[in-house]
């Protein structure tokens, strides 16, 4: 019974049908509701300078992640938590279309360490009674769009970055019934209050004077 349940929700592709999989489920305490952030639209590329007549546009060319000695992104990817919890971070390679699920567990994928090929990187997810964590740098555009029943969708923290022609940047979408799903923007950690004290009162280090002509 669990099994079906959870291989027709691996395979569901929209809320309705993930909410068909749980309608025969007790019917827990209803969640505070969440108010949906409006998100600010995209800058427009910026407009390139008249050429001089006669001239022909030049063209930037980008090689291929395999001539330029990179690994190639896969095309797409799973990342599956069911009643355990899957953990991607530090120097992983995402793949250009990802999807995390999770059931009864945590799915988290770390971006704050991995280099991400140019153009849009799409992860669709889906929480069911679990939770699933997108963690961006600071300095990485993301769009973020979701929805939630008897749960939660939410943008913890603001990227002050702007999108680039041409850049990589990354984009979440997804839906969590009775689960979670959260994208969360994370800012480069600066030296801790230990080291600041210690540095405070060392003070920078004394020169001494050059010695004197006998």
């Amino acid at each position: 019974m669990f099994e079906d349940r959870s291989a027709r929700a691996l395979r569901a592709e929209s809320p309705t049908e993930l909410q068909e999989l749980v309608r025969d489920l007790p019917k827990p305490k209803p969640a505070p509701a969440v108010v949906a952030r409006p998100m600010a639209a995209p800058l427009p590329p910026p407009i390139p300078a008249p050429l001089a007549p006669g001239t022909a546009p030049a063209r930037l060319a980008v090689a291929p992640p395999e001539m330029a000695g990179l690994p190639v992104p896969h095309r797409r990817s799973k990342h599956v938590s069911i009643f355990s919890s899957v953990v991607r971070q530090g120097d992983w390679r995402p793949a250009r279309r990802s999807k995390a699920f999770a059931a009864f567990g945590e799915t988290k994928l770390d971006f704050t360490e991995t280099v991400l090929p140019e153009g849009a990187t799409e992860v669709h997810c889906r929480a069911i009674f679990g939770s699933v964590r997108i963690l961006v740098p600071e300095g990485l555009y993301v769009e973020a769009d979701g929805s939630a029943f008897m749960g939660a969708f939410k943008e913890t923290g603001r990227s002050t970055a702007t999108p680039e022609p041409g850049g990589p940047w990354l984009r979440v979408t997804g839906f969590a019934i009775f689960g979670e799903i959260e994208v969360k923007v994370i800012k480069p950690k600066g030296p801790s209050l230990l080291s600041r004290a210690i540095a405070a009162l060392t003070g920078p280090p004394r020169q001494l004077p050059p010695p004197e002509d006998p």
